[in-house]
């Protein structure tokens, strides 16, 4: 079973690297052989992967099919890193800031990668942004083909899933996060982890709106225009009155009745006795309640 498995596995990779080879050159991403160098300008990184030239500034645009000039911030870049375990006595110097180190030609020996779990259990690298930040997506390096990964953004007790790949053999992957995908650190799990070369990650520094400022993280952290409440949250000053505009960092009045309102991963625009169905506040049974404008509440229905 297993020599089936294997032979396998084999024809996948095999498949890949001759899928990801044009004429005899190698695509962006591709392993690169003596015999069969990159498609120019990628360039052969480690003697390994085809990647862009200079790759500290500038990505491959999968669309276009050219290398541009990086149009983003890594914010990951020099951040401080751990993983599950040490590195093996294999690979003594496969430690975890050589993940984020912005060196893209270090050998493959120097890759970041723990000690793999023998016991079956969940090996990860994590790095600690410092800072609250919307991660948008992420570009991932390594010298193994990358099969079963994890990837999340983590707010103090909230996860926020960004991948979770079965099967995919890549030596270069590039992850999108959802929006609203706000956290402090960013976790990479596997159970057959790959070696890490270089990871870039793609993010805006955010506010941590509705965060608890009681367990998650300290009462300095609620950035203004967030407070934090006595309830325990980062909050606009008025939270009954007011919602968290994340696309322009304001606290802005909240919609009243019957007006044009959005829906928000943490909340709405309307007011917080009201809900934002089909895009206008409405009570939350409108058939059982009617809306008093003398105290701007849903009130039960005579009728109900």
């Amino acid at each position: 079973m297993r020599t089936s498995i294997q032979v396998i596995l084999s024809i996948i990779l095999y498949l890949q690297v001759f899928k990801e080879t044009t004429g005899g050159n190698v695509g962006f991403g591709g392993r690169c052989f003596t015999d069969r160098p990159c498609r120019p300008p990628l360039e052969c990184t480690n003697g390994v992967v085809c990647i862009c030239p200079d790759a500290l500034n500038n990505y491959f645009d999968r669309g276009e099919q050219i290398c541009k000039p990086k149009d983003f911030v890594d914010i990951a870049k020099g951040k401080p890193t751990s993983m599950s375990k040490p590195p093996s006595r294999r690979k003594p110097n496969a430690k975890s800031f050589h993940a984020n180190n912005g060196l893209y030609t270090e050998t493959s020996s120097s890759c970041a990668e723990p000690e793999h779990d023998t016991g079956y259990g969940q090996d990860w690298w994590k790095v600690n942004l410092q800072a609250y930040y919307e991660v948008h997506r992420l570009f991932l390096l390594s010298i193994d083909f990358i099969n079963v990964l994890a990837v999340d953004v983590i707010a103090g007790s909230k996860v926020f899933r960004c991948k979770f790949s079965r099967i995919r053999y890549t030596l270069y992957l590039e992850i999108n996060c959802a929006s609203n995908t706000v956290g402090k650190e960013l976790k990479i799990s596997a159970s057959f982890f790959p070696s890490i070369c270089e990871l870039d990650v793609n993010g805006t520094l955010a506010n941590p709106y509705k965060a608890s400022c009681v367990t998650d993280i300290s009462p300095e952290e609620c950035i203004t225009p967030l407070n934090c409440s006595a309830d325990g949250f980062c909050e606009c000053e008025s939270p009954a009155t007011q919602f968290y505009n994340r696309d322009n960092n304001t606290c802005d009045a909240r919609n009243i009745y019957k007006e044009n309102c959005i829906s928000m991963n943490e909340d709405t625009t309307c007011y917080n006795n009201l809900v934002c169905a089909q895009g206008i506040c409405n009570c939350q049974t409108p058939w059982l309640q009617y809306y008093n404008p003398f105290n701007g509440n849903c009130e039960a229905s005579m009728y109900s």
